[in-house]
């Protein structure tokens, strides 16, 4: 059944905590409930938005007129098991880590290393969010829609669409604002995969039996340790791509470091394998570097422990003041260091 409302207020829909409200506002359970978002008695605002928990979006202030759409469907079922892998049919409202969870627990490998990351199953195929050296496309087999154009389903094999580092073809035209995920399916191993190699969590995990569900807990202390609860300052996760640039730039970003003052030593670097000649950066380097930890505007500021975070302080931020200390920082570590961060969150 399709629910709907208007004149919804979404400061508990969205991580961030911003305050407003949506003209319209309707939750599907079932993916046949989206045919009726077209019916003359529904009369949905556009742009239909999916919003799934909330989370990597900034919210306007005040008024956003269009319609939030909220999955409520959960479903799972296993729809092929061998001796190697287990691939499943996931229900687009399920959330991520609780899928990640169930499958940890019972052995599977693929998509330990994004725990603990908010959002669900379908706004992860949107973003193909990632961490810990692993993105939620590795996993991906395809991807069912509903078309709001032509009120049809429709599915895409992972391939057909464009992932990369936190991009894919939903956030681009034609298929962005026009496909509402129904369903993902997911493929996982039975056989040990573990991706160990970043930051410290191999180090994390010597002397412990190597399992899907250790690995899962040793990320979910590190991701604690260093970023906030929702529950303990909003926040729509870390708000800025690590930015890749040309290897050739390299000399003159150091270059205009040091002329401000900045020692480049140890910046990170890392060679990407999938395209030679380009190098990605730290965000979280170049913001602290740059002398933007502890940075705010209004109740907006970035987090002590990871300055790629920007919070709510106080619960009282707007979308002014997050947006404000976001164009802060753009504009510093371009002046500081020649390099323009690009957000990871969308504005709405």
């Amino acid at each position: 059944m399709l629910s709907v409302a208007d004149n919804v207020p979404y400061k508990s829909l969205n991580t961030m905590g911003i305050e407003g409200y949506a003209r319209r506002y309707a939750e599907w359970e079932e993916p046949s409930d989206l045919y009726t978002l077209s019916e003359p008695e529904i009369n949905c605002l556009q742009p239909v938005i999916q919003i799934g928990e909330g989370s990597n979006l900034l919210f306007p202030d005040g008024r956003l007129d269009a319609t939030l759409l909220v999955s409520r469907y959960r479903d799972t079922e296993v729809l092929e098991h061998d001796s190697t892998h287990i691939t499943f049919r996931v229900g687009a409202g399920l959330r991520l880590d609780d899928f990640i969870d169930k499958t940890a627990a019972i052995g599977l490998w693929g998509l330990e290393n994004l725990s603990h990351i908010p959002g669900t199953v379908g706004a992860a195929a949107v973003q193909n969010v990632g961490a810990y050296g692993v993105e939620f496309a590795d996993c991906l087999e395809s991807v069912k829609c509903f078309d709001l154009e032509d009120q049809r389903f429709t599915t895409f094999a992972a391939s057909e669409l464009k992932y990369g580092y936190r991009d894919s073809a939903f956030k681009h035209a034609p298929l962005h604002r026009r496909m509402i995920i129904t369903d993902v399916t997911l493929r996982l191993s039975v056989d040990a995969k573990p991706h160990l190699d970043y930051g410290n969590l191999r180090s994390r995990l010597e002397g412990i039996p190597l399992t899907p569900m250790a690995v899962r807990d040793a990320i979910i202390s590190i991701r604690r340790t260093k970023l906030p609860e929702i529950t303990e300052a909003g926040s729509a996760g870390s708000f800025f791509k690590n930015p890749v640039v040309s290897a050739d730039l390299l000399p003159a970003i150091r270059e205009k470091a040091a002329a401000a003052g900045i020692d480049t030593t140890d910046m990170p670097v890392y060679h990407l394998a999938d395209a030679p000649g380009s190098v990605k950066l730290s965000a979280a380097w170049l913001i602290d570097r740059g002398g933007l930890k502890g940075a705010s505007c209004g109740s907006a500021g970035t987090w002590p422990t990871q300055p790629l975070v920007i919070v709510n302080l106080d619960g009282r931020a707007t979308a002014a003041d997050v947006a404000g200390l976001a164009g802060y920082i753009v504009a510093e570590v371009d002046r500081k260091f020649g390099v323009r961060l690009t957000p990871e969150v969308e504005y709405l």
